[in-house]
């Protein structure tokens, strides 16, 4: 009845349309005829509307007239009801309704078939898949696709005006996004907003997992507690190394012990103490590692969901981007593969709420020219990152090239995309012995390094 009834709407009411289709489509209706009429008075409808009659309609399923009860269009027309505005709304909840049951069940046996299927699979993946496919069903709840202007008008208004009282009280840092310790970063970027994806990308040896544990270690740190929320809990995707080094390289720095001799055991009694009080610390630091290799965007995007869901996690850390897998009909390609991986964290980013900072590698056509600095072009089997990234940063330490470089123990970050504020170059210190960067409130020791970049351009 609630089908026939959104079909007399719109065949006796055809102005009706615009608030059909804003909640239904043909998928929605669960009889073929009625997806078949739908169609056709849809079609009509929104061309011109009073083109809609028996006649015209019936003309347009003439094709699949021998479809319908004695294969007449034109008999199935006339037992519709006639529609009213009343009771619209209410027949489109039904339906709407009862399509997303049906996908979900329709779901849930397919899962229920791979469970005794007698292929083997991988059980992470497979449940990973599941999940994402009862989660898909949230995506069929309809809402309205553009925002009313005075409650758009009145949210911007109000999230400015937290953004007025926090600027102008002392104490309270005025970033309107997550911050990363390194305050020429936060002044340029305003902290790293939820949603977004980063990308940070060097050749090897520049320091990239380094800096991405240097900001999680700060995020997860004393400094940015706050009132409201508390410690900000994190996650990090490690793909490359083990939980247990990136957890040793941590505790490298808290103690003030390098990592090599924390590595080789040879620390000092002295030392050792350092290191007892650096991990009573982080017993308690919300850094949460996962450090399963090869990991697809499916399953990732699972295990963020979860830990989001348990941790309520404030940031999400990937180390890196080429190790991870695309799903098996794109891994004949590369670059298709990597445009899924991409596109994939930044719908992640999106879902969670939370930035997305991911490492990436560069081409090696880097290491051809005579100016090593690193550019948009040089990321590797980019496909879309560039296109997905909010923000692209480059890591470069011309230590790493020129061992009597003036600018040895320093390193420059170049904000080569920033979507919603300036580009530019922030020199940072590197202290290679606990692996950390740190913040530099000077210029590089090179002048030429310090004009490459200049202090920075507006975003294009």
């Amino acid at each position: 009845p609630a089908e026939k009834a959104i079909l007399g709407s719109l065949l006796y009411d055809p102005e009706s349309v615009d608030s059909i289709i804003k909640s239904l489509t043909r998928e929605d209706f669960y009889f073929t005829l009625h997806r078949l009429a739908f169609d056709a008075l849809v079609n009509l409808a929104i061309g011109d509307p009073a083109s809609v009659t028996k006649i015209t309609v019936a003309d347009r399923l003439e094709p699949y007239a021998d479809q319908f009860p004695e294969k007449s269009a034109r008999r199935f027309l006339n037992l519709l009801p006639a529609g009213n505005m009343q009771g619209l709304s209410y027949h489109i909840e039904i339906i709407h309704r009862l399509s997303v049951q049906r996908r979900l069940a329709r779901h849930c046996q397919e899962i229920v078939e791979r469970c005794f299927d007698d292929h083997k699979e991988d059980l992470s993946h497979f449940l990973g898949e599941a999940e994402e496919r009862i989660f898909s069903i949230s995506r069929y709840v309809r809402e309205d696709t553009y925002y009313d202007p005075a409650i758009l008008v009145q949210e911007v208004a109000d999230s400015l005006e937290k953004r007025y009282v926090r600027a102008h009280t002392p104490g309270v840092p005025s970033l309107s996004g997550m911050p990363s310790g390194f305050p020429k970063l936060d002044e340029q970027s305003r902290g790293f907003q939820p949603g977004d994806l980063i990308i940070v990308a060097g050749r090897p040896s520049m320091g990239k997992t380094s800096f991405i544990l240097t900001i999680a270690d700060y995020v997860a740190g004393p400094e940015v507690i706050t009132p409201e929320e508390g410690q900000w809990p994190v996650a990090i995707f490690s793909m490359e190394m083990s939980a247990s080094q990136l957890e040793t390289r941590l505790l490298s720095h808290a103690a003030g012990i390098p990592y090599g001799v924390l590595d080789m055991g040879t620390y000092t009694d002295a030392q050792a103490n350092n290191l007892h009080n650096a991990q009573v610390a982080y017993r308690d630091r919300p850094i949460y590692i996962d450090d399963t290799p090869a990991l697809t965007i499916l399953d990732m995007r699972a295990r963020a969901r979860r830990m989001k869901r348990e941790q309520d996690i404030h940031v999400v850390f990937v180390d890196y981007l080429q190790l991870m897998n695309g799903n098996k009909r794109t891994r004949e390609n590369r670059v298709q593969e990597v445009t899924e991986i991409s596109s994939g964290l930044k719908a992640m980013a999106r879902e969670l709420e939370v930035p997305v900072i991911c490492l990436s590698q560069l081409n090696r056509q880097v290491e051809g020219r005579p100016d090593k600095r690193p550019m948009m072009s040089d990321l590797r089997e980019s496909g879309s990152i560039e296109q997905d990234a909010d923000m692209v940063l480059f890591l470069y330490r011309d230590e790493i090239y020129n061992p009597t470089s003036p600018a040895k123990g320093f390193c420059e970050l170049i904000i080569s995309k920033h979507r919603n504020g300036p580009t530019g170059m922030i020199p940072l210190r590197f202290v290679g012995d606990t692996m950390r960067f740190l913040p530099h409130a000077g210029a590089m020791p090179s002048s030429e390094d310090d004009t490459y970049f200049g202090d920075g351009h507006a975003a294009s």
